[in-house]
Protein backbone atom coordinates (compact mmCIF):
# COMPACT_ATOMS: atom_id res chain seq x y z
CA UNK A 1 0.00 0.00 0.00
CA UNK A 2 1.60 3.86 -1.00
CA UNK A 3 3.01 5.76 1.75
CA UNK A 4 1.78 9.17 2.16
CA UNK A 5 5.30 10.05 1.12
CA UNK A 6 4.52 9.57 -2.45
CA UNK A 7 1.18 9.74 -2.38
CA UNK A 8 -1.50 12.71 -1.70
CA UNK A 9 -2.20 13.45 1.88
CA UNK A 10 -6.13 13.67 0.96
CA UNK A 11 -6.14 10.44 -1.31
CA UNK A 12 -4.92 8.47 2.06
CA UNK A 13 -7.49 10.49 4.06
CA UNK A 14 -10.04 10.10 1.89
CA UNK A 15 -9.27 6.71 1.60
CA UNK A 16 -9.27 5.71 5.19
CA UNK A 17 -12.94 7.99 5.36
CA UNK A 18 -14.25 5.68 3.46
CA UNK A 19 -12.89 2.39 4.54
CA UNK A 20 -14.85 3.92 8.35
CA UNK A 21 -17.96 4.99 6.05
CA UNK A 22 -18.29 1.46 4.86
CA UNK A 23 -17.55 -0.28 8.34
CA UNK A 24 -14.46 -1.91 7.20
CA UNK A 25 -12.96 -0.73 10.49
CA UNK A 26 -9.76 -3.12 10.48
CA UNK A 27 -8.57 -1.95 6.82
CA UNK A 28 -8.91 1.66 8.38
CA UNK A 29 -6.83 0.96 11.39
CA UNK A 30 -4.38 -1.08 9.27
CA UNK A 31 -4.16 2.05 6.73
CA UNK A 32 -3.78 4.24 9.81
CA UNK A 33 -1.12 2.56 11.71
CA UNK A 34 1.48 2.52 8.26
CA UNK A 35 0.91 6.27 7.73
CA UNK A 36 1.61 6.88 11.82
CA UNK A 37 5.14 4.72 11.31
CA UNK A 38 6.21 7.29 8.70
CA UNK A 39 9.20 9.31 9.74
CA UNK A 40 7.28 12.59 9.06
CA UNK A 41 4.08 13.86 9.46
CA UNK A 42 2.55 17.23 8.83
CA UNK A 43 0.83 18.44 11.36
CA UNK A 44 -3.01 18.87 10.07
CA UNK A 45 -2.68 14.59 8.65
CA UNK A 46 -1.31 13.72 12.20
CA UNK A 47 -4.60 15.38 14.18
CA UNK A 48 -6.67 13.91 11.34
CA UNK A 49 -5.13 10.67 11.59
CA UNK A 50 -5.52 10.35 15.67
CA UNK A 51 -9.19 11.72 15.14
CA UNK A 52 -10.00 8.69 12.41
CA UNK A 53 -7.85 6.22 14.96
CA UNK A 54 -10.22 7.34 17.74
CA UNK A 55 -13.45 6.59 15.34
CA UNK A 56 -11.88 3.54 14.20
CA UNK A 57 -11.07 1.96 17.65
CA UNK A 58 -14.54 3.18 19.31
CA UNK A 59 -16.08 1.38 16.35
CA UNK A 60 -14.32 -1.73 16.77
CA UNK A 61 -15.15 -1.12 20.18
CA UNK A 62 -19.05 -0.98 19.75
CA UNK A 63 -18.66 -4.12 17.33
CA UNK A 64 -16.99 -6.43 19.73
CA UNK A 65 -19.88 -5.59 22.44
CA UNK A 66 -22.81 -5.82 20.18
CA UNK A 67 -21.44 -9.48 18.85
CA UNK A 68 -23.00 -12.16 20.95
CA UNK A 69 -22.03 -15.67 20.26
CA UNK A 70 -25.25 -17.74 20.09
CA UNK A 71 -24.00 -20.78 19.36
CA UNK A 72 -24.07 -23.55 22.09
CA UNK A 73 -20.26 -23.63 22.14
CA UNK A 74 -20.36 -19.88 22.88
CA UNK A 75 -22.86 -19.97 25.28
CA UNK A 76 -21.13 -22.34 27.31
CA UNK A 77 -17.71 -20.48 27.34
CA UNK A 78 -19.95 -17.65 28.63
CA UNK A 79 -20.91 -19.94 31.21
CA UNK A 80 -17.72 -20.79 32.44
CA UNK A 81 -16.67 -16.94 33.01
CA UNK A 82 -17.69 -14.02 35.69
CA UNK A 83 -20.88 -12.75 35.87
CA UNK A 84 -20.65 -10.14 33.23
CA UNK A 85 -19.89 -13.02 30.73
CA UNK A 86 -23.07 -15.30 32.26
CA UNK A 87 -24.99 -12.08 31.20
CA UNK A 88 -24.09 -12.77 27.48
CA UNK A 89 -25.76 -16.02 27.96
CA UNK A 90 -28.59 -14.97 29.35
CA UNK A 91 -29.05 -12.55 26.59
CA UNK A 92 -28.47 -15.44 24.44
CA UNK A 93 -31.13 -17.54 25.81
CA UNK A 94 -33.42 -14.69 26.04
CA UNK A 95 -33.85 -14.45 21.92
CA UNK A 96 -33.49 -18.08 21.32
CA UNK A 97 -36.16 -21.06 21.39
CA UNK A 98 -34.70 -22.59 24.43
CA UNK A 99 -37.07 -25.82 24.04
CA UNK A 100 -33.99 -26.82 21.50
CA UNK A 101 -31.31 -26.35 23.99
CA UNK A 102 -32.86 -27.79 26.90
CA UNK A 103 -29.33 -29.81 28.57
CA UNK A 104 -27.12 -26.12 28.32
CA UNK A 105 -30.21 -24.40 29.53
CA UNK A 106 -29.80 -27.10 32.67
CA UNK A 107 -26.34 -26.40 32.73
CA UNK A 108 -26.86 -23.00 32.94
CA UNK A 109 -28.51 -23.50 36.67
CA UNK A 110 -25.30 -25.89 37.23
CA UNK A 111 -22.40 -23.65 36.52
CA UNK A 112 -24.15 -20.00 37.55
CA UNK A 113 -23.30 -19.60 41.33
CA UNK A 114 -25.34 -16.08 42.07
CA UNK A 115 -28.58 -16.47 43.05
CA UNK A 116 -29.64 -13.05 40.96
CA UNK A 117 -28.22 -14.67 37.70
CA UNK A 118 -30.45 -18.02 38.64
CA UNK A 119 -33.73 -16.02 39.40
CA UNK A 120 -33.08 -14.35 36.32
CA UNK A 121 -32.69 -17.62 34.05
CA UNK A 122 -35.17 -19.07 36.00
CA UNK A 123 -37.71 -16.23 34.50
CA UNK A 124 -36.74 -16.82 31.47
CA UNK A 125 -37.84 -20.71 31.26
CA UNK A 126 -40.94 -19.29 32.68
CA UNK A 127 -41.61 -16.59 29.99
CA UNK A 128 -40.90 -19.49 27.34
CA UNK A 129 -43.21 -21.68 29.57
CA UNK A 130 -40.74 -24.98 29.14
CA UNK A 131 -42.55 -27.90 30.50
CA UNK A 132 -39.45 -29.90 31.37
CA UNK A 133 -38.02 -30.22 34.71
CA UNK A 134 -35.21 -28.18 36.27
CA UNK A 135 -32.84 -27.74 38.81
CA UNK A 136 -31.17 -25.48 41.13
CA UNK A 137 -28.61 -26.02 44.26
CA UNK A 138 -28.79 -21.88 46.75
CA UNK A 139 -27.52 -21.77 50.28
CA UNK A 140 -27.67 -25.60 50.45
CA UNK A 141 -31.78 -25.87 48.93
CA UNK A 142 -32.16 -27.20 46.35
CA UNK A 143 -34.90 -26.27 44.29
CA UNK A 144 -36.82 -28.57 41.24
CA UNK A 145 -39.41 -27.09 38.77
CA UNK A 146 -41.18 -27.03 35.68
CA UNK A 147 -41.67 -23.35 34.47
CA UNK A 148 -44.61 -23.59 32.60
CA UNK A 149 -46.67 -24.31 35.86
CA UNK A 150 -44.83 -21.52 37.61
CA UNK A 151 -45.64 -17.56 37.30
CA UNK A 152 -43.85 -15.04 36.18
CA UNK A 153 -43.32 -12.69 39.35
CA UNK A 154 -44.84 -8.93 38.19
CA UNK A 155 -48.16 -11.59 37.79
CA UNK A 156 -47.85 -12.91 41.51
CA UNK A 157 -50.89 -11.72 43.14
CA UNK A 158 -48.53 -10.97 46.14
CA UNK A 159 -46.77 -8.86 43.64
CA UNK A 160 -49.75 -6.96 42.67
CA UNK A 161 -51.23 -6.63 46.46
CA UNK A 162 -47.64 -5.25 47.84
CA UNK A 163 -47.43 -2.06 45.14
CA UNK A 164 -50.72 -1.43 45.16
CA UNK A 165 -50.61 -0.79 49.27
CA UNK A 166 -46.76 0.77 48.43
CA UNK A 167 -49.04 3.58 46.02
CA UNK A 168 -51.61 4.03 48.44
CA UNK A 169 -49.14 4.51 51.54
CA UNK A 170 -46.78 6.81 49.23
CA UNK A 171 -48.21 8.24 45.76
CA UNK A 172 -49.65 11.31 47.39
CA UNK A 173 -46.59 12.55 49.37
CA UNK A 174 -44.06 10.89 48.53
CA UNK A 175 -43.82 9.45 44.13
CA UNK A 176 -39.63 9.44 44.79
CA UNK A 177 -39.67 7.03 47.74
CA UNK A 178 -42.45 5.43 45.68
CA UNK A 179 -40.37 4.54 42.88
CA UNK A 180 -37.84 3.09 44.89
CA UNK A 181 -40.03 1.15 47.32
CA UNK A 182 -42.12 -0.30 43.58
CA UNK A 183 -38.46 -1.51 42.30
CA UNK A 184 -37.69 -3.21 45.82
CA UNK A 185 -40.52 -5.47 45.31
CA UNK A 186 -40.00 -6.25 41.79
CA UNK A 187 -36.20 -7.15 42.97
CA UNK A 188 -37.62 -9.37 46.04
CA UNK A 189 -39.85 -10.96 43.89
CA UNK A 190 -37.87 -12.02 41.39
CA UNK A 191 -35.38 -13.27 44.00
CA UNK A 192 -37.86 -15.55 45.31
CA UNK A 193 -37.89 -17.40 42.27
CA UNK A 194 -39.03 -20.32 41.84
CA UNK A 195 -41.61 -20.08 44.62
CA UNK A 196 -43.67 -16.38 44.68
CA UNK A 197 -45.46 -14.20 46.67
CA UNK A 198 -48.71 -15.37 48.03
CA UNK A 199 -51.19 -12.70 48.58
CA UNK A 200 -51.55 -12.78 52.32
CA UNK A 201 -47.79 -12.25 52.48
CA UNK A 202 -47.85 -8.54 50.57
CA UNK A 203 -48.66 -6.61 53.69
CA UNK A 204 -45.00 -7.88 55.41
CA UNK A 205 -43.55 -7.01 52.33
CA UNK A 206 -44.98 -3.89 51.70
CA UNK A 207 -44.32 -2.91 54.94
CA UNK A 208 -40.69 -4.82 55.36
CA UNK A 209 -39.51 -2.40 52.15
CA UNK A 210 -41.28 0.64 52.95
CA UNK A 211 -39.93 0.55 56.78
CA UNK A 212 -36.54 -0.42 55.65
CA UNK A 213 -36.04 2.39 52.61
CA UNK A 214 -37.74 5.26 55.03
CA UNK A 215 -35.01 4.46 57.74
CA UNK A 216 -32.33 5.18 54.79
CA UNK A 217 -33.35 8.72 54.30
CA UNK A 218 -35.47 9.45 57.95
CA UNK A 219 -35.40 8.42 61.80
CA UNK A 220 -37.55 6.21 63.51
CA UNK A 221 -39.69 8.33 65.04
CA UNK A 222 -40.57 10.26 61.36
CA UNK A 223 -41.91 6.72 60.36
CA UNK A 224 -43.66 5.84 63.73
CA UNK A 225 -45.70 9.27 62.48
CA UNK A 226 -45.88 8.19 59.23
CA UNK A 227 -47.55 4.85 59.72
CA UNK A 228 -50.05 6.44 62.50
CA UNK A 229 -51.00 9.83 59.85
CA UNK A 230 -51.28 6.69 57.53
CA UNK A 231 -53.30 4.54 59.69
CA UNK A 232 -51.24 1.49 58.03
CA UNK A 233 -53.04 -1.27 59.58
CA UNK A 234 -52.91 -5.14 59.36
CA UNK A 235 -55.85 -7.03 60.40
CA UNK A 236 -57.14 -4.02 61.71
CA UNK A 237 -54.74 -3.02 64.17
CA UNK A 238 -51.60 -0.67 63.29
CA UNK A 239 -48.81 -1.89 62.45
CA UNK A 240 -46.36 -1.91 65.28
CA UNK A 241 -42.97 -0.19 64.31
CA UNK A 242 -40.54 -2.92 66.39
Amino acid sequence: MKSVKNTSYDEILNEIDDHLTKGEIKKALDLIDEELRMPYIPPFVLAKLNQFKEIAMTAQKINTEIHLDMSEEGILKYLHQDDLHQLRALEAFSVMNMRTIIPLVQKAFDLIEGRLMKCLLTKLTIEQALTESFTFTDEGITYEFIPASLTLPEDSEGYQEARALLKRWLEDDDPSMMKLCLDQVELECLMKLPQSIDEDEAFDLAFQILKTIFLMISTSEHFEKFIVDKGIRKNGHLALFN
